[in-house]
C-alpha cells in the first residue's frame, strides 16, 4: 500500500470514528442519558485529560487502521475457468466490476447504503497473473467474504 494510499484510508476512517461517536453523543442527549450539557461536553473533549485522551486514541486507532483492516488474499481459480464462479462470488457478496484491464478488475460494492458503510473504501481489487491464481485486495472483511464464498464455489464445482 502506498503512502498516500495509507493516508486516505486512515483519514477515512478517523472521519468513520468522528461520525459514530457524534451520532453516540447526540443519542444520549437526545434520549436524556447524558449528565451534561452540549456546552460542558464540548468544553471536556477539548480541555479536560480524559476528552483529550479519547481524541488521541481515535487519531491513533485510525492510523494504524490500515494495517490491520486491508488484506491481499490468494485464491486458487482460474481467471478464465471460473469466471461464473468468480462474477457469482462477488455478486452474492454485494459487489460490481466497474473496471476491467489487462491482468486486473476493480469491484465496487453495488449498494450505495454499503459504500456510505464503508466511506467509501469499498474497492477490492482482483488482479491475476496465471491462469490458476487470482489476488483480492481490499477491506479484510469483505476480501475475507468474497474469498470464504470463492473457494466453496470452486471447491464444489462439478466438473
Amino acid at each position: 500500500m502506498k503512502a498516500t494510499e495509507y493516508i486516505v484510508h486512515a483519514l477515512k476512517y478517523l472521519t468513520k470514528l468522528i461520525v459514530l461517536l457524534l451520532i453516540i453523543y447526540a443519542l444520549m442527549f437526545a434520549t436524556g442519558m447524558a449528565r451534561i450539557s452540549a456546552d460542558q461536553f464540548l468544553h471536556e473533549l477539548f480541555h479536560e485529560n480524559n476528552g483529550v485522551m479519547l481524541i488521541l486514541s481515535l487519531v491513533v486507532l485510525a492510523f494504524i487502521y490500515p494495517k490491520f483492516g486491508f488484506v491481499k488474499r490468494t485464491v486458487e481459480a482460474g481467471i478464465n475457468t471460473d469466471h461464473e464462479l468468480i462474477m457469482r462470488a462477488f455478486s452474492m457478496a454485494g459487489y460490481v466490476m466497474t473496471q476491467q484491464s489487462e491482468g486486473r478488475r476493480v469491484y465496487r460494492a453495488s449498494s450505495p447504503m454499503k459504500r456510505v458503510m464503508n466511506v467509501f473504501d469499498d474497492k477490492i481489487v482482483l488482479t491475476y497473473d496465471d491462469e490458476q491464481h487470482i489476488t483480492l485486495d481490499g477491506i479484510r472483511k469483505e476480501v475475507v467474504q468474497v474469498e470464504f464464498r470463492l473457494k466453496s464455489y470452486v471447491n464444489n464445482k462439478t466438473e
